[in-house]
């Protein structure tokens, strides 16, 4: 078995890991995945937890009744879900998704604005880009999130929605989507502070925002499919993000239920 100090990279090297892992855990042809046979034998065949059965263990209450209806009826109805036929989705659900996924919440003593998320040292490292292609009252193309106007501002030049849609892996579900949101980071604006730990953070806060997304379209009546499985390389050229210094991370399809 390794230990800690053989898979450490060299003193010297800080901030460089982050991007050596980032290109090399990017989707690619030459990695291959076990078949679905594979995966349901392998998958019978680990814990769905630990196994701390000889010790005692404390019973402990759902506590259900706490919740909120709302919001325990959102998590209860999560599921991942996306269309094979499109449907159009109407813009104020796209923008209410937006809004609080990542928005603006309130103003923080230091001038800058909370969101809907936690980030460490609040840096907020993540730029959210939508692909609309059936949202009524908003023309087809891609367009920036603009955090600070609550606002889609269209790219120049635009994103070519085949090309786009080519990256996912599900890619019959991703050209049935009404709108892709995609979320991508700006790296640098954590790793100046956490160097090469900073990386993580910026991973994390994506998590977060694609759990606001999914509970909110549960709540909204929105079908979501939250997708990591796309071609980093020809996603990142969609949208004109170098793969370095911005790159995309996460995405959701979304579609009217």
């Amino acid at each position: 078995m390794l230990n800690w100090d053989e898979v450490r990279i060299p003193n010297g090297n800080e901030g460089e890991v982050w991007k050596q892992f980032h290109q090399n855990t990017k989707q690619t042809d030459l990695h291959a995945m076990p078949s679905e046979e594979a995966v349901a034998v392998k998958m019978l065949q680990m814990f769905e937890c630990f196994d701390d059965s000889r010790d005692a263990a404390v019973a402990l209450d759902s506590g259900r009744d706490l919740l909120s209806d709302s919001l325990r009826n959102a998590l209860e109805r999560r599921k991942s879900f996306a269309s094979r036929v499109r449907t159009p989705l109407d813009l104020r659900s796209l923008s209410c998704i937006l809004r609080y996924a990542y928005g603006f919440k309130n103003r923080m003593a230091n001038g800058r604005h909370a969101r809907f998320v936690p980030s460490a040292g609040a840096l907020y490292p993540l730029e959210i880009y939508v692909l609309a292609s059936s949202v009524v009252g908003l023309d087809s193309g891609s367009y920036r999130y603009d955090v600070v106007k609550h606002a889609l501002v269209p790219m120049q030049p635009g994103v070519s929605a085949d090309k786009a849609c080519s990256a996912f892996v599900q890619r019959k579900e991703a050209s049935a989507a009404s709108a892709i949101v995609v979320v991508s980071s700006v790296f640098e604006r954590v790793v100046f502070k956490y160097g090469d730990r900073g990386y993580r953070y910026c991973l994390i806060e994506a998590g977060h925002v694609g759990q606001n997304i999914a509970i909110i379209a549960s709540d909204i009546g929105v079908n979501c499919l939250n997708a990591c499985g796309f071609y980093d390389e020809i996603l990142d050229a969609s949208f004109g993000f170098d793969g370095i210094y911005q790159s995309s991370i996460y995405a959701a399809i979304l579609g009217a239920s």
